[in-house]
């Protein structure tokens, strides 16, 4: 990753850090805040072509590996944990760039009800439900939601945990805000509140709002 922008947000120095392709996060500097983070948010994925040496690296400059790189469980794709400072969690995914030219892989968020999750952004951003996994030995489900073909797109990677409703979401100086454009703020916030979601704040620029999990979405024009 590298840094992308440079600015100032209430007073608080931000930096906008990703790759030339994909979402980027946005980090502002509040050492007097206090940081939680929730139980919804799980982690953000990134490619890792050289996973063993990033690793190697993350350890060395004494960050901290929480899965070490190797084959996932009875399968081939080889992938890792690893932690930021604050507990930010990274899942590090070994994908051929030549097929996956987004490094910005997905963003892992836990939902109550997978169907309404998947429906509120299919429909109020139209995006695209790419795909469903099911693991019934640990009881839950996955689904991946988002603009296009993950290969290409940074994507939603929905987390339904059976019999889970609800989570206790972090806290704003924590997870402040998802950031989607579209190009009619009017026509997506007239279906926001239809499929669950609650207008927040509204202007002639973006608005704020909630989806159907409680998650903030600040939606700006393109």
């Amino acid at each position: 990753m590298k840094v992308i922008k440079k600015d100032t947000i209430q007073s608080k120095e931000a930096l906008f850090v990703g790759f030339e392709k994909g979402a980027h996060v946005g980090l502002i500097h509040d050492p007097d805040a206090e940081l939680s983070i929730g139980e919804g948010f799980g982690h953000l994925a990134v490619s890792s072509p050289q996973i063993y040496d990033t690793c190697a690296k993350i350890k060395a400059d004494g960050g901290k590996v929480t899965r070490e790189a190797g084959p996932v469980k009875g399968g081939t794709t080889e992938i890792a944990f690893v932690e930021a400072p604050g507990g930010w969690k990274y899942e590090l995914i070994n994908r051929d760039e030549s097929e996956w030219t987004c490094p910005m892989l997905h963003l892992m968020v836990r939902v109550g009800d997978l169907e309404k999750a998947s429906k509120f952004y299919s429909e109020v951003f139209g995006m695209e439900i790419i795909r469903e996994s099911v693991n019934e030995a640990y009881k839950y489900t996955l689904k991946f939601v988002g603009p296009g073909r993950e290969e290409e797109n940074t994507v939603f990677e929905f987390t339904y945990n059976w019999g889970t409703t609800n989570y206790k979401l972090g806290n704003a100086h924590a997870f402040t805000e998802l950031t989607i454009t579209t190009g009619s703020l009017e026509d997506v916030s007239s279906k926001v509140e239809q499929f669950g979601g609650k207008i927040l704040e509204k202007n002639d620029k973006n608005f704020l709002c909630t989806d159907n999990d409680g998650y903030t979405l600040l939606v700006s024009k393109e």
